[in-house]
């Protein structure tokens, strides 16, 4: 297993060879990850360096990472993404309204992430499944980029772009923030339009400044970079911008770049400006130079007397002022301000198309087309349809465009997410598998292991009879699917090539895809079952083998027939135990020389005893006296996990029935008695001195209950803890396997919940447990006014 980190919240990742999506546990984002092999050592730490730059957002030193990444795996779909992310300078950032990772663009562009070369690799190397992640991610930006754009395109063109560092470390204000704000006083009254982010975005708190730091960047012909200390030249924002500029240069924009320095050696400035004419800022007479040089390259402007500040009326306003006040106020999520000023707009004009977007993304209470969950509510509302008939040409472009992009990932999505459960299911079937195989002889009769041994043998033959006539079929099966996955490449590139053409060759190609798409799957059935039929056999030796094995433990179970028939019985020594504990993942014994204890199952989960608790009554007291030590009763435990040495369990059955907080407030598990409880009660009551030196300290990250208001606290490091409620998801494969009986002493403390036994259990995210019928119930305030019932988890080390 890899450990790779979220590229949304930077959580851990648990990846397995093959694996091509991944749910992060820490912020629930169903995401693409890259494909690890044998050789995923190097690949782990490329892509472990790339990912930590992105999302530091030095994204020109990600985006060289990825490159090699790209050039040594050139079939690496998460590679051209990453430089996709970096090319558009995405960041993900938490929505307050859905509490859901959605990006944040640094880096715009006129052009559209769809039809971009690195994302029709992504397309390409991608498989169906992870394909549809990857359209519905670039669909968001898309969005992204199609907003900033048009609040960009409102924006005056530039002459100059000032580029500086504002604070240092401390939060004080810099000395090329000093300097650049004197050059910027001299050049406006020079009659010359300058960015200078301290007063050009001072009236622009609480909204986003890509668009229009985008928009001074596209339009400036002249960049000065300002730099103190070779640190404030290359921190992460300064360089950005002049990064972004010197791209422009080199694709060709007629723009010159001027490195304003001062204290500092010439050759200490990024190597990047090696070959540029550079200022020195701390000469005599420096800013009147630096002057001297604009204009000449310029021109002369009309001086720009300082003016009185003038009052504006209402009246005043332009109709395009007011578009772009509306559209502000929808990115602030002042939705009220932005249905009052869209209304002025109509005033001014009934047919703006722009005005009735605006009021539909009111209506809709989202502040980006990104964020939508559905898109029919989007396509049928009466102000998006007024947009469409009254809208621009490009607006209908634009709308008509989201609503495809939009629909085709949503398919691809639902065809995703329906591949997944399938590849679930059948992972669980072929876990269900192991567990029934390796439990087979623990849990059967003599007379049942040595039929199920013959029909072993039977079923080999069969497949050694087959061999042969499989392995051809497999061959043609293998070619046609090659053939299938060129055409469904080939259709997916040329569909690509065409942008947003909604004509009839969009739908020939989208006709002729989901054709071929559909051909590949039932091939891809046929390869499943002629691969079950060979049972994972390559070669007909293989086969062979097999069965001359399967013969042998036909003879071994007769031989232990005669013997039992005989009175002879084997014994397992306490070493032999040790090596089966140790040796299967799936086979968990607790042992001493003693007291050896035989695995069993329950609900397809191994069964151990561990501890001691308190849990007959009455008259299950009595019955339960054998195992009792104390008045004490053993624990029973369900192992969930193994992770090398280590177990996590799960007891059986709830043992106490608590709150989950005495305070009767809002609480975090960080903060519950119940925690209190278990780590300092039940710990030191259930297990004795070796037992304990086995309990493992589990750190566990704060879980927040997306349906309940609370915080989610701190992380919590615990001896004994309860799971959480994505754990509990993911460890039990159905309501019926995750709902639990309480113990008797439990039941008569009222822990009872249904006339079968069943019992509600606490989860350790706030206000979250189980139900008694076993599914996941997110109640929210019974957190600190319900009394639950209590299955504590531990992690033991095997060897301590």
């Amino acid at each position: 297993m890899t450990v790779f980190k979220c590229k949304m919240c930077g959580g851990k990742l648990d990846i397995t060879e093959g694996m091509t999506l991944c749910e992060c546990k820490y912020c629930g984002s169903l995401q693409t990850v890259p494909k690890f092999d044998n050789d995923k050592g190097n690949k782990y730490n490329l892509f472990s360096r790339a990912n930590r730059l992105r999302s530091e957002c030095e994204f020109d030193k990600a985006s060289g990472v990825y490159e090699t990444i790209v050039s040594e795996y050139p079939e690496e779909a998460e590679a051209y993404w990453g430089l996709l992310l970096c090319k558009y300078g995405i960041e993900y950032v938490d929505d307050p309204a859905t509490k859901k990772k959605v990006p944040t663009c640094h880096r715009s562009s006129f052009d559209s992430i769809m039809e971009d070369p690195d994302f029709e690799m992504v397309m390409e190397c991608s498989n169906s499944t992870s394909r549809a992640i990857y359209r519905e991610e670039a669909k968001a930006i898309e969005a992204l980029r199609i907003g900033i754009n048009a609040v960009s395109s409102k924006e005056a063109p530039y002459d100059i772009f000032i580029c500086y560092k504002e604070t240092d470390e401390t939060g004080q204000r810099t000395i090329d923030s000093v300097i650049a704000q004197d050059v910027y006083t001299a050049l406006v009254e020079k009659g010359y339009k300058v960015f200078f982010s301290r007063i050009t975005l001072e009236d622009k708190l609480g909204q986003e400044y890509e668009p229009y730091i985008f928009a001074a960047l596209n339009s400036a012909k002249i960049m000065l970079v300002f730099g103190t200390d070779y640190e404030y030249f290359n921190a992460v924002w300064v360089k950005n911008e002049w990064n972004r500029f010197l791209s422009l240069i080199e694709k060709g924009a007629k723009k010159t770049l001027i490195p304003c320095y001062k204290g500092i050696d010439a050759y200490d400035m990024p190597k990047e400006f090696a070959k540029l004419q550079a200022q020195d800022m701390g000469k005599v007479g420096a800013i009147q130079d630096l002057l001297r040089g604009i204009e000449k390259i310029l021109g002369a402007k009309s001086p720009n007397p300082a003016a009185a500040p003038v009052a504006v009326k209402e009246g005043d306003l332009t109709k395009t002022g007011l578009v772009k006040r509306t559209f502000m106020f929808i990115m602030d999520n002042d939705f009220d301000m932005a249905e009052r000023y869209a209304e002025k707009v109509l005033d001014l004009d009934p047919e703006n198309g722009e005005a009735y977007l605006a009021k539909a993304m009111v209506d809709l209470r989202i502040s980006n087309l990104g964020l939508l969950n559905d898109v029919a509510i989007f396509e049928n509302n009466l102000n998006v349809q007024k947009a469409l008939r009254y809208g621009s040409e490009s607006l209908r472009k634009d709308i008509y465009g989201f609503i495809e992009s939009y629909k085709t990932a949503e398919k691809m999505r639902k065809k995703a997410e329906e591949e997944r459960k399938r590849q679930e299911e059948i992972a669980a079937q072929q876990a269900a598998a192991k567990v029934a195989d390796t439990f087979l002889h623990k849990d059967q009769t003599l007379e049942q292991r040595l039929a199920s041994a013959n029909k072993k043998v039977s079923d080999l033959g069969k497949t050694r009879d087959n061999f042969e006539n499989l392995m051809i079929q497999m061959k043609r099966l293998k070619e046609d699917e090659a053939k299938v996955s060129a055409k469904l490449a080939e259709l997916n590139s040329e569909l690509g090539s065409l942008g947003r053409f909604s004509g009839k060759e969009k739908k020939r190609l989208e006709a002729e895809i989901s054709k071929a798409t559909d051909e590949k799957n039932r091939i891809d059935a046929m390869l499943g079952s002629a691969r079950a039929q060979l049972g994972g056999f390559t070669t007909d030796k293989e086969v062979q083998d097999a069965l001359a094995a399967a013969r042998a433990e036909v003879s071994a179970i007769q031989a232990k027939i005669d013997e039992k028939s005989s009175g002879t019985e084997e014994v397992w020594t306490f070493g032999k135990a040790m090596q089966v504990l140790l040796s299967n993942p799936r086979v968990i014994q607790i042992v001493s020389e003693k007291n050896l204890k035989q695995v069993t199952t329950y609900k397809g989960f191994v069964k151990i005893t561990f501890g001691h608790y308190p849990q007959g009554a009455g008259a299950a007291q009595a019955a339960k006296a054998s195992t009792a030590v104390g008045g004490l009763d053993e624990i029973e435990w369900l192992v969930l996990k193994k992770e090398g040495n280590k177990v996590l369990l799960i007891t059986k059955d709830a043992l106490d029935f608590l709150k989950y907080s005495e305070s009767g407030t809002d609480s975090t598990w960080e903060n519950s008695t119940l925690r209190k409880w278990l780590n300092e009660v039940f710990v030191g009551s259930a297990f004795g001195a070796e037992e304990a030196k086995m309990i493992v300290s589990a750190e566990l990250a704060a879980d927040k209950n997306a349906s309940y208001s609370a915080t989610s606290g701190n992380a919590t490091v615990d001896k004994v803890f309860l799971l959480s409620s994505v754990e509990a998801n993911l460890f039990f494969s159905s309501n019926s396997a995750r709902a639990c009986q309480g113990s008797a002493n439990c039941c008569a403390k009222g822990g009872i919940s249904d006339a079968a036994g069943a019992c509600k259990w606490w989860l350790r995210t706030p206000g979250a447990y189980v139900s008694s019928d076993g599914s996941v119930n997110y109640g929210g305030r019974g957190v600190f006014a319900s009394t639950n019932a209590v299955r504590p988890a531990i992690w033991i080390d095997l060897e301590a």
